[in-house]
């Protein structure tokens, strides 16, 4: 099956190379690249994306527009290889692209994945509601399952667990209705709420066991990477990190194998248990030995994020507005070296910041 796709990616940008149709070549390349993706292959699917923009030229809005697809592609696989600052270079790339096709459900989009990436910057937010919206905010499908999936992912890794299960239900999916065989963009945001939601979580089991079946039957690493990690995270929330021990191994062998180490890194506190683990010194970690200076206001913010509070329960706390507490953690961040909540509760407690217990 894979071969067979191969070949006939292979065929459809030969036909549009010959007929000099820019966009469609784009768009089979960018395909190529994110088969490359789902086969594991992280360093061939970066070398593909590489090609692709550098040798895209924009000569019309069709084109720019798969062009700015194909950065949302580039920055998926560069961040879940543990390169943030690429990833965000992508995204600032699609920003640039949606602003100058003056695209609004597309400069959402590109937002959206910038917080999604843990950067706040690009984003004016004393007007999310209006510059991010909800999913009822994009009229193409396309657009409002990706942008539930980002939301969900950026709102589980802050620890907002609740808010996740929320924004997930708006996909109109349950329990009742998921498929093993769901595209994984309907499939993963799901069930990533639903285990970080903690309620009844046995009764997930059947599906995340059949939906790794499927993955692995079609030679989907990259799906099959992601469903071990969740069943992992499911098995420690319920039995504790000893019942999950073979499958934490699996996830981490995998994710060394296909270079895809920051899939096991997003979901809160799994990367304890992981066996031999080194995501703490990924490219985003601080490499200075000395401790970074926070503010008490800073230090204040970051227990909050310790403890698992929300931005907002942390303004209610400290009885500053919810602007405030994004501008606190851009700060922290920035001084920290971090992306991510996780990562930065990590290094925090690397320079004594915090104590090992959290």
């Amino acid at each position: 099956m894979y071969t067979e796709s191969m070949q006939c990616g292979q065929q459809a940008l030969t036909y549009f190379q010959n007929a000099n149709f820019d966009a469609g070549i784009v768009a089979v390349q960018r395909g190529l690249a994110k088969r490359a993706m789902f086969r594991g292959q992280a360093q061939k699917a970066t070398a593909l994306f590489q090609a692709v923009l550098g040798g895209s030229c924009s000569q019309g809005p069709l084109l720019t527009r798969e062009v700015a697809w194909t950065h949302f592609a580039a920055g998926e696989n560069a961040y879940w290889q543990g390169d943030v600052e690429q990833a965000l270079t992508h995204q600032r790339a699609m920003l640039a692209i949606a602003t100058r096709l003056r695209n609004d459900e597309l400069i959402r989009f590109a937002q959206t994945v910038g917080l999604a990436y843990g950067c706040e910057a690009d984003v004016d937010m004393s007007a999310t509601s209006l510059t991010i919206g909800a999913p009822e905010a994009f009229a193409k499908e396309d657009l409002r399952s990706g942008f539930i999936a980002l939301t969900v992912r950026r709102l589980v890794a802050d620890g907002c667990h609740d808010d996740a299960w929320e924004t997930v239900q708006t996909l109109g999916l349950s329990l009742q209705t998921m498929r093993p065989d769901l595209p994984d963009g309907l499939l993963f945001p799901y069930a990533l709420a639903y285990i970080a939601r903690g309620v009844e979580l046995d009764a997930i089991t059947p599906l995340l066991v059949e939906a790794l079946a499927v993955r692995r039957k079609l030679g989907n690493r990259f799906g099959q990477l992601s469903l071990l990690v969740l069943k992992a995270w499911q098995q420690v929330k319920i039995a504790g990190p000893m019942a999950a021990e073979d499958l934490l191994q699996q996830a981490s062998d995998l994710a060394n194998e296909t270079g895809y180490v920051r899939v096991p890194s997003d979901i809160p506190g799994l990367i304890n248990f992981l066996p031999g683990w080194e995501i703490a010194q990924t490219r985003s970690a601080p490499v200075s030995p000395h401790q970074p200076s926070l503010t008490n206001q800073e230090r204040r913010v970051l227990d909050g994020l310790a403890n698992r509070r929300s931005y907002q329960e942390i303004a209610t706390d400290l009885v500053i507005s919810l602007n405030t507490v994004r501008t606190h953690v851009r700060n922290i961040y920035k001084k920290l070296g971090a992306h991510r909540r996780e990562e930065a509760i990590a290094a925090a407690q690397r320079y004594a910041l915090l104590p090992m217990a959290y």
